[in-house]
């Protein structure tokens, strides 16, 4: 079972974000959005609400950065 998606672009499925594409939502496309609005997939979201929140304005590299911090880093689940 693939894990369920939780941005807020993500409706029925489809991603109706105005600045993408209608495409089917999967935790594959949205892993690497620069769009994503929604629970912290890892280090790089983490990183990217910090900064944003100080005022720092994204770069080029910033969204590479992040995408390869979520890697590295990625959101660790609670074991029930």
């Amino acid at each position: 079972m693939e894990p369920r998606v939780t941005c807020v672009h993500a409706i029925g499925g489809v991603c109706h974000n105005a600045k993408l594409p209608r495409v089917q939502v999967t935790v594959q496309a949205c892993a690497t959005c620069p769009h994503y609005r929604g629970p912290s997939r890892g280090l790089g979201d983490t990183v990217a609400t910090v900064t944003k929140a100080v005022g720092i304005r994204p770069c080029g590299g910033c969204q590479k950065r992040r995408e390869a911090l979520n890697a590295a880093f990625p959101k660790l689940t609670q074991v029930p």
